[in-house]
C-alpha cells in the first residue's frame, strides 16, 4: 500500500496500512516480529493499530526488528562475498593458464602414457638384449653384465625422449 500525501491517521486498519504509515515506511514482516516482542503496542480491541505507538516502539526497537533483516542481508552480503571468491580463483585460474603455469590433464595423461609404452619398450628388450651376453660366463660375470644393462635402461628411463 502507497503511503497517501498528507497528515498521517492516528490508527491503521491493517499491518500493510500500518506499515505505510510509519516514518520510514516499514514491511509488513517488520511489523510481525515487533508483534512477537515483548512490550509491543499490539491492536486495539476493534482490530486497529495506533500509529504513534507504533511508531515510537519501532524507533526504540528498530536495531532489534532489523537484525532479522540483517541477517537476510549477510547472507546476500555472504553469497556477494563468496561470487568475489570464485571470481577471484578463476582470474589466478587464468593467469597460470597464461603464464603457463598450468599443464591441462589431458596433456599430463598423454605425457605419463609415453612414459609408461617407453618404459615397457625399454624393459621388455632388456631379455632379449642379456641371453646371448650371459650365455657361458661365470654367475658373477654374469651379474655384473645383466645389472650394466638395467642401469643403462634406467639411465635411458631417466632422460627425456625425443621429439
Amino acid at each position: 500500500m502507497a503511503r497517501k500525501p498528507g497528515t498521517t491517521p492516528r490508527f491503521a486498519k491493517s499491518q500493510i496500512e500500518l506499515g505505510a504509515y510509519l516514518t520510514p515506511p516499514r514491511d509488513r514482516k517488520i511489523i510481525q516480529r515487533a508483534l512477537k516482542m515483548e512490550g509491543n503496542p499490539g491492536r486495539a480491541k476493534d482490530g486497529r493499530y495506533d500509529v504513534g505507538e507504533w511508531q515510537a516502539f519501532i524507533y526504540a526497537n528498530v536495531k532489534s526488528l532489523l537484525d532479522g533483516e540483517s541477517g537476510k542481508g549477510s547472507d546476500k552480503s555472504q553469497l556477494e562475498l563468496e561470487k568475489l571468491r570464485l571470481t577471484i580463483q578463476k582470474q589466478e585460474f587464468e593467469l597460470k593458464v597464461l603464464q603457463r603455469d598450468y599443464t591441462a590433464n589431458t596433456e599430463v595423461e598423454a605425457w605419463v602414457g609415453e612414459m609408461i609404452a617407453r618404459a615397457k619398450q625399454i624393459l621388455t628388450r632388456i631379455p632379449s638384449k642379456l641371453a646371448p651376453l650371459v650365455v657361458g660366463r661365470s654367475e658373477v660375470d654374469a651379474e655384473r653384465v645383466m645389472r650394466e644393462e638395467v642401469t643403462s635402461a634406467l639411465a635411458q628411463l631417466a632422460t627425456k625422449p625425443r621429439g
